[in-house]
């Protein structure tokens, strides 16, 4: 009976952990707040539970240049359903990702246990990715839901 009792305390523990691993999207992020920002991958986190992709960009109107910590699912999901990889997002490449922003006052890293990835993602502006489009033209979806985007 005792193993039993241990093995079942392992099991809530290890679905605890899971489910402690990632956040709720609508905490963090506002689907009201859509966002599209073209620039050069600065750095990739190719990590669990979550990715993130750091994005240099422009303001045209005012040359100020931002740096992006855009977060994706985790890399096993992205490799696995979407067929994205790690080789698709190199440093240096230049591309537009479709997403959310964050919640005003959100601060996405809270939820980094990784304290050298959690300082970088905290000094930079924070948003969610929907979708990826490259430079050829090609786009992936990574959420279901990629918002509409109005043409300046």
């Amino acid at each position: 009976m005792k193993i039993r009792a241990l093995i079942f305390s392992l099991l809530l523990l290890g679905l605890a952990d899971t489910a402690a691993a990632h956040h709720s999207f609508v905490a963090y992020y506002d689907v009201q707040r859509p966002i599209s920002v073209t620039g050069t991958i600065a750095k990739l986190d190719w990590a669990e539970p979550a990715v993130f992709v750091h994005l240099k960009a422009e303001d045209k109107a005012t040359g100020k240049i931002t740096t992006w910590a855009f977060e994706s699912e985790s890399f096993k999901y992205l490799e696995g359903a979407i067929k994205l990889s790690k080789e698709m997002l190199k440093e240096g490449s230049t591309i537009t990702i479709v997403g959310y922003q964050t919640r005003r006052g959100a601060d996405v890293s809270e939820t980094v246990s990784n304290s050298e990835l959690a300082a970088r993602v905290r000094v930079e502006t924070q948003a969610a990715i929907a979708q990826i489009e490259f430079a050829d033209g090609r786009k992936i979806a990574v959420l279901n839901n990629v918002p509409e985007i109005p043409k300046k």
